[in-house]
Formats: structure tokens, C-alpha cells, sequence
């Protein structure tokens, strides 16, 4: 094989590996787009509504043990549930401050995914209350230690202007 032989068939590997790379980028970015512009969009209509304002009375000393906002609440919940591309993106639209952005990030490292995790760990013969508990405790732990070293990381969460300006109807 001459040197002009193989610099052609390594032109033609380069060029079906680009293309290969761009579809698959190109997939990849329209399958996170499917996830982040809907939640994006919920989690604001979430957030303008009220809604969450309102369970406050009951987010709040749930929330206040591990020392962040009654708002935490919905990326944790989302991620113990779904999953954590979903509670990153709500993280991304509330407005929360970097000390309680760590803790939450703590907290779904540790207690994500529980319900398909669950199944994966009851097929390996653990026990799943068990070991939810023990993540979720865990997670728990973890944040309120972790939030120690922090200031105030329990305050509300304020809307940004032109987000609290604008009411749903």
C-alpha cells in the first residue's frame, strides 16, 4: 500500500467519522432539548403560578431540617423520581443561590432515581425500602452537614423582575 493509498483511506475514515459525529451530536442535542424546553417551561409556569408559594406550609419544615427553601423541594422530589437532567434544569430556571444550588446537587447525587434504581437493586436481592432509606437518609445527612459551612442557605428564593412581574391567568 503507497502513501497516497493510505492517506485516502485515512481521508475517507476522517470523513465517515464526522459525519458519524455530527449525527450523533446532532441526536444527542435535539434529545436533551426534548427534556430541558418542556420542564424549562413547566418548571417556570411552576414558579409564576404560585403553586409552589402555596405548598409552602408544607415544604417548608421539611425542607428547613436540611436548611434550603420550601422551592428545593421540586428539583430533589423531581430527581428522587425522574431523574437528574430534569432537576438540573429546574435548578437552572429557579432562582437559587450557589450554596443552596450545592446542597441540592448533594442531595440528588446521593437520592436520585430511587424508583428505577429500586427495581435494578431488588433484582441484585437488596432490599429496596433499605437501601431508599439508607440513600435517603444519607442525602439528608450530607446536606445538613454540608450546610453548616454555609450562611443562610434556608432563605426564600426571589424571582427575577421580569419573571415576577408577570402573573399566569
Amino acid at each position: 500500500m503507497t502513501l497516497f493509498d493510505k492517506m485516502s483511506e485515512f481521508r475517507t475514515q476522517l470523513q465517515t467519522g464526522i459525519r458519524k459525529g455530527i449525527k450523533k451530536g446532532w441526536s444527542s442535542f435535539v434529545w436533551i432539548c426534548e427534556i430541558i424546553v418542556p420542564v424549562s417551561f413547566v418548571a417556570a409556569l411552576i414558579q409564576g403560578s404560585g403553586w409552589l408559594s402555596q405548598l409552602d406550609f408544607l415544604l417548608h419544615p421539611l425542607m428547613s431540617m436540611i436548611n434550603l427553601p420550601a422551592a428545593a423541594a421540586l428539583p430533589i422530589i423531581v430527581a428522587m423520581a425522574v431523574n437528574l437532567y430534569v432537576a438540573i434544569t429546574i435548578m437552572m430556571i429557579l432562582p437559587f443561590g450557589i450554596e443552596q444550588i450545592i446542597l441540592i446537587a448533594l442531595f440528588i447525587m446521593i437520592a436520585h432515581m430511587l424508583i428505577v434504581e429500586g427495581i435494578v437493586q431488588h433484582k441484585s436481592g437488596l432490599n429496596v425500602i433499605k437501601a431508599t432509606l439508607v440513600r435517603i437518609g444519607a442525602a439528608v445527612l450530607s446536606v445538613f452537614v454540608t450546610s453548616q459551612f454555609f450562611a443562610d442557605t434556608s432563605q426564600n428564593i426571589s424571582l427575577p423582575a421580569n419573571l415576577a412581574t408577570y402573573k399566569l391567568k
